[in-house]
């Protein structure tokens, strides 16, 4: 639908989907829908979704949108970009920001590859220092 139809005939049916991002990207089909309006929306679509997914939602259903956070990379604007990298850098309450969780997670960690290659160089820094502290028991997990 959204490659096909004129944005008038497809713009009721995204503020729909626009105004339910917190349900669709936790559903396992609506996750699809949320991607392909990423990959195929405007960008002021791509914006509202990724303010969506800034705050609790990524603090705590990281895992379920790992695919959404990574067309959000690919697609999303700079400022985009970095606002998520932002996000997974603040603390989600336990002391540890959710970047970490997600390197320990075989299906984040890939996304945490595309947002250090898609990051600048003040936004990489900011991902090291959020996660400095925690390398030795990284390291340690790993052997």
């Amino acid at each position: 639908m959204l490659e096909h139809c004129t944005e008038q005939q497809k713009r009721p049916v995204l503020e729909q989907l626009l105004d339910n991002v917190p349900t669709l990207v936790t559903d396992q089909y609506g996750s699809f829908v949320i991607e392909r309006v990423i990959e195929h929306g405007l960008p002021e679509d791509r914006e509202r979704i990724v303010r969506t997914l800034q705050g609790d939602i990524l603090k705590t259903h990281y895992k379920s949108i790992c695919s959404i956070i990574e067309k959000c990379l690919i697609f999303g604007t700079t400022e985009q970009k970095n606002a998520l990298i932002d996000q997974v850098c603040a603390d989600d309450g336990t002391g540890k920001p959710p970047l970490l969780q997600m390197m320990k997670q075989q299906f984040a960690n890939d996304v945490v590859l595309k947002m250090v290659d898609g990051a600048d160089s003040a936004h990489r820094d900011k991902m090291m220092f959020a996660i400095e502290e925690h390398i030795p028991a990284l390291l340690k997990r790993q052997q």
